[in-house]
């Protein structure tokens, strides 16, 4: 058995403080809608007690998601900024080889935000394409 490559990307956007109460608001309400994403993302980032309400599950997501688009953009070393020809939008990727681990320091971050919603989702990639317009 050798080793995998990894890849994670997200739309590249700067995170204004408006921007992260958008973001962290629809994440907190997409994550009420599907227990089971709350469930994944707690068993695989973070942690979980058994008599947890489905609020406190969301509020230990939140944060999840909060520190994760918090430590994430173009100026960690590990992250590079792409664009292919005919994209409207840049995308932050990072990942390399894997023997089982997190190929990169933020991987796990970026992992992290790739699991949001459709519609946070859709935030992130209205704020690329907005900010890609106006470089």
């Amino acid at each position: 058995m050798g080793a995998d490559l990894l890849l994670c990307s997200i739309p590249a956007f700067e995170l204004t403080e408006e921007r992260k109460a958008s973001f962290i608001a629809a994440v907190r309400e997409d994550l009420l809608c599907r227990n089971d994403a709350m469930d994944y993302l707690l068993d695989c980032y973070g942690d979980v007690d058994a008599d947890d309400t489905d609020e406190m599950k969301a509020d230990k997501c939140v944060e999840l998601f909060d520190a994760a688009i918090s430590q994430v953009d173009e100026n960690c070393r590990d992250v590079a900024t792409i664009r292919f020809e005919g994209m409207d939008h840049s995308v932050l990727v990072t990942g390399g080889m894997s023997w089982g681990d997190a190929p990169t320091e933020s991987f796990n971050e970026v992992s992290v935000v790739c699991e949001v919603g459709d519609e946070p989702y859709r935030l992130m990639l209205k704020w690329a394409k907005e900010d890609f317009a106006t470089t």
